[in-house]
């Protein structure tokens, strides 16, 4: 299990839904954000074990545009999974503000 001290910034409670996109876009996931932080997110699904270890994480957030992050893979446990996000640190936190605002 992930070493929950080592986390860089503070994460959010929230319940948004997200693809997690590989294969070139041709394969796609849809999972549960569970919570959220600058740095990365916890999310649920049923089945992540055709996941790759680098993909995009596609926020699907209505009303508002869906928001697409590259990601990959920091920790996983049954349908569980750790994200850290891999660029745009500062863009994560806009949408950690934004779900907290929504929260």
């Amino acid at each position: 299990m992930a070493d929950f001290q080592s986390r860089t910034s503070e994460r959010r409670r929230c319940l948004l839904k997200v693809q997690l996109v590989f294969n070139g876009g041709r394969s796609k996931l849809e999972a549960t954000i569970r919570n959220i932080s600058a740095a990365g997110a916890l999310v649920e699904a049923q089945d992540l074990r055709a996941l790759p270890d680098e993909f995009d994480f596609v926020i699907l957030n209505p009303p508002h545009e869906s928001e697409t992050r590259r990601a990959r893979r920091a920790w996983q446990h049954e349908g569980a999974m750790g994200v850290a996000f891999l660029e745009g640190a500062g863009h994560a936190r806009g949408q950690a503000d934004r779900v907290n605002r929504v929260a």
